[in-house]
């Protein structure tokens, strides 16, 4: 299904939770992937990443992981209230 998809990475946030151990939000962006997502498209997908870094010998050790497909929230439903306008 990603076979021929590209993703981008953005680092959102950081957030230092205790010597060593770093909380990470990374923005993502799909393209050029078969039928998935919440919308069983092929439209360009976008998500956020959730990541535990943990420095382990001086290198980055990613110990948990969550990823989540985002959405737009429609302009009539009652969680779109603070949300940029495109």
């Amino acid at each position: 299904m990603f076979r021929e998809s590209s993703m981008s990475l953005e680092l959102a946030s950081t957030r230092e939770v205790c010597p060593g151990v770093v909380l990470a939000h990374v923005r993502w962006r799909m393209i050029g992937h078969e039928f998935g997502g919440p919308d069983h498209t092929s439209d360009p997908r976008t998500g956020i990443w959730s990541w535990m870094v943990h420095d382990r010998d001086g290198s980055a050790e990613i110990v948990s992981s969550q990823n989540t497909d985002t959405v737009e929230v429609p302009d009539d439903h009652p969680l779109s209230e603070g949300q940029p306008r495109g």
